[in-house]
């Protein structure tokens, strides 16, 4: 009977480790927002130089449009520096979703009709609501901490 006893709480301890849920990640790591992580990390490392520039350029101000020469530049750079690493390719459609959607739009504020910018932000549920949940749920010290 002791050896049966012994058995069963073996066998009872192995059940609650097999029931055990693995450790949550870290939040940080869970969503990395600065996009650090991966194998395209690098790329979009030199692409946040880009985002960042528009603002640390000399003779800019973070409380003032800047030029849409400015942010095309920025935007082509960031382009290039992503293509290079195929950052937009199908096989890295989970990478650096805050990173793509930071590239979406700056795409869309170097468009000078408004009423057209406006247009298209409404119709597109696939842009507005990653935008809402950015805006909403995330909160806005870890996104300025990310880089972007």
């Amino acid at each position: 009977q002791q050896q049966q006893y012994q058995q069963y709480q073996q066998q009872q301890q192995r059940m609650q480790q097999q029931a055990q849920a693995p450790p949550a990640p870290d939040q940080d790591e869970a969503l990395d927002l600065a996009c650090s992580a991966g194998p395209r990390a690098e790329g979009w490392a030199r692409a946040k130089l880009y985002f960042r520039a528009i603002f640390e350029t000399e003779g800019t101000s973070p409380l003032q449009m800047p030029s849409r020469e400015l942010l095309v530049a920025a935007l082509d750079g960031a382009m290039r520096e992503l293509k290079a690493v195929e950052a937009l390719s199908p096989q890295a459609a989970d990478e650096c979703g805050l990173g793509k959607l930071c590239l979406q739009l700056l795409s869309f504020a170097t468009i000078e009709d408004t009423s057209a910018l406006v247009q298209m932000f409404a119709g597109l549920e696939q842009l507005a609501s990653p935008v809402m949940t950015m805006l909403l749920d995330v909160p806005w010290v870890a996104t300025a901490q990310a880089g972007w």
